[in-house]
This record gives C-alpha cells, sequence and structure tokens, in this order.
C-alpha cells in the first residue's frame, strides 16, 4: 500500500520519496503517459459514437442471458426502518 503524503511545506511524497509533479495537472499528465486513454486532462472528453453503433448496443443480448421480463421490478423491502 502507497501512502501519500502532503504535509506543507514539504512536497507530495510516496513512502518517503518525493514524486515528479506537483501539481494535478502533472499528475494527469504523468497519467496520460503511462494509460492514453486516459489523455484527457480536462476529464470532460466524449468519445464519438453513431446511431448504428447504439442499435447495436441496443439489440444485443449475451449469450446464455435469460429471456427479458415484462413483469414490473418491486423492491425486497417492505418496511425500510424495521
Amino acid at each position: 500500500m502507497h501512502v501519500l503524503t502532503t504535509t506543507p511545506p514539504f512536497p507530495p511524497q510516496v513512502l518517503g520519496k518525493p514524486l515528479k509533479y506537483e501539481t494535478l495537472a502533472g499528475v494527469r499528465t504523468r497519467m496520460a503517459d503511462i494509460a492514453p486513454q486516459l489523455g484527457d486532462a480536462s476529464g470532460d472528453a466524449v468519445e464519438p459514437s453513431s446511431s448504428t453503433l447504439a442499435k447495436l448496443a441496443l439489440e444485443y443480448v449475451a449469450p446464455g442471458a435469460p429471456a427479458l421480463s415484462k413483469t414490473a421490478l418491486v423492491s425486497p423491502m417492505t418496511n425500510f426502518y424495521m
């Protein structure tokens, strides 16, 4: 387990060793270096889609999945406070 310490005025450390970055932007940049799929530093990226892909996703049924039922979902809890 890594312990992150950020006690001012000391720089952030993990297990007593200083990190190479001191800002959140620096951490996000490093994450993008390690895992390119995390490259959007703002966190607001939305991957493009298409109506064809959306239709395929909605029509897909996993192999071995049970048939869907038309009955309404019912909560198993009859009294929340008991």
